[in-house]
């Protein structure tokens, strides 16, 4: 029996993910190889900069085997755990200290207003749960990520630049993203050492003292 079960669909998860998958439109659509050309995000000076691997990464994602962590303080952890319930997103426990290493299940499509959707899911205790469910986008200088919350588009803004050989992307403040007002997100993407991509993720809410540490770990899949 393989260790990571296939994931060709979205799980049929609880009544409210049911629900939440439903208002978000159905998690289905084209399935399409990649989820964001970053020569439409960097310019040709940034992107040169940038590891093959990283380039290839955002191009298919699909071609990489992708493992997640997360760490938290126990009030956030409480947070985080709410906020899974509520928003049917980041469901992955924070179960011990450092990188706990779930294995990633993604579904990537477009659906019928040519929209590129990442959905990804954790595995955990052998069920595929609700991670990050996000239609992506680009443009000169920005990375845009909408989570669909029972039906309500949530924007994320980035502003995407190259730190050295990293991909920074920087949430920015926007009028028409309430969350980006208070939230404080930035991701940093690189090739580690042992030739995974790895992404960091820190996620901030400073008025309530919120803070979680996500990390994303991707290994090539060695082609048949």
């Amino acid at each position: 029996m393989p260790d990571t079960p296939p994931l060709d669909e979205p799980p049929r998860g609880t009544l409210l993910d049911r629900l939440a998958r439903w208002l978000d439109g159905g998690g289905r659509g084209t399935p399409v190889d990649e989820v964001l050309d970053l020569s439409s995000v960097l310019d040709r000076d940034a992107l040169g900069r940038l590891p093959p691997e990283v380039i290839a990464f955002f191009t298919s994602p699909h071609g990489f085997r992708i493992r997640a962590g997360l760490d938290a303080a126990p009030v956030s952890r409480f947070l985080l755990a709410i906020s899974a319930i509520v928003a049917r997103q980041t469901n992955i426990p924070d179960r011990e200290r450092g990188f706990e290493s779930y294995p990633v299940g993604q579904l990537i499509y477009r659906d019928a207003r040519g929209r590129t959707h990442w959905d990804r899911y954790g595995l955990v205790d052998g069920e595929w749960r609700r991670l990050f469910l996000a239609r992506v986008g680009g443009e000169p200088g920005k990375f845009f990520e909408t989570f669909v919350l029972y039906g309500v588009p949530v924007v994320l803004p980035f502003r995407a630049h190259v730190d050295g050989d990293t991909l920074v992307m920087t949430l920015q403040p926007r009028l028409s993203a309430p969350f980006s007002w208070f939230g404080r997100v930035e991701y940093r993407t690189r090739r580690t050492a042992a030739n995974e991509v790895e992404t960091r993720g820190d996620f901030r809410i400073p008025v309530i003292a919120f803070r979680v540490a996500m990390e994303f770990r991707g290994r090539r899949v060695a082609a048949l």
